[in-house]
């Protein structure tokens, strides 16, 4: 799941063009949020959102993360 939330991450600042914060940012988290729990279920709440666009870019090398360690742990560093 740790990687699954990197990568909603990397989407969501990709949407943004690569900006860390974008005009429609907010906007953009609250379509994604309704999107993703049509499709996935429960789990995927603006604040939810906010913390896997900010995990990113916190942790931008993908390849340094850590199977090992929880999105909890993960959550706590940032």
């Amino acid at each position: 799941m740790v990687k699954a939330y990197w990568n909603i991450g990397k989407s969501i600042i990709g949407e943004q063009n690569g900006n860390e914060k974008a005009d429609h940012g907010t906007g953009l988290l609250k379509e994604f949020s309704k999107q993703m729990t049509q499709d996935f279920g429960k789990g995927f709440t603006v604040a939810s959102l906010r913390n896997m666009r900010q995990f990113y870019l916190t942790f931008p090398n993908g390849y340094a993360l850590r199977s090992e360690l929880s999105w909890m742990y993960y959550r706590l560093l940032m």
